[in-house]
């Protein structure tokens, strides 16, 4: 019934992304983020079939606007925005690594999810834990100050893939 409730409400089918509900207006709220993807994690879900979708189109490395070359973005970067002005503005999200790892460990696309611990992996030996990170190799200033939790989520990300 849960699994039916999300899938009616939340799948943006123009889009193949679940998204955000607002509760006050009992409406979806149309638009692509990484955490549009959480769902597609879910073990129902993935039964009902939407998540394939979802991860077909989101979570392809270097194919997807989601996933810029240094990692995964929480938001997707136009094609067209491509450039130094778009790459300085495109953040990768440590978080967004994470979930997308999960979605892929769960959907049996090992190979997506390695690439995207290893990103996450490379990101932090060379600039620290962060926040987030610029998208471009010179970040001197990375926002955000060491997160001590990020270490775990990335040991989390290895155990996962067995």
């Amino acid at each position: 019934m849960i699994a039916e409730g999300i899938a009616s409400r939340l799948w943006w089918d123009e889009q193949e992304i679940y998204t955000a509900w607002n509760r006050g207006r009992q409406a979806a709220v149309r638009g692509v983020t990484a955490g549009g993807l959480v769902p597609a994690a879910a073990k129902s879900l993935l039964e009902e079939g939407t998540p394939k979708r979802a991860v077909d189109r989101h979570l392809r490395p270097g194919a997807s606007p989601l996933w810029v070359a240094q990692g995964l973005s929480q938001r997707p970067i136009k094609r067209d925005e491509r450039g130094p002005a778009a790459a300085n503005d495109a953040r990768v999200s440590p978080l967004a690594s994470y979930w997308a790892h999960l979605v892929l460990t769960r959907a049996d696309r090992g190979p997506d999810a390695r690439v995207a611990r290893t990103q996450l992996e490379e990101l932090a030996l060379v600039r620290g834990f962060r926040a987030t990170y610029a998208a471009t190799a010179e970040d001197p200033e990375a926002e955000g100050s060491d997160s001590s939790f990020w270490p775990a989520l990335a040991l989390e990300m290895r155990s996962a893939e067995g």
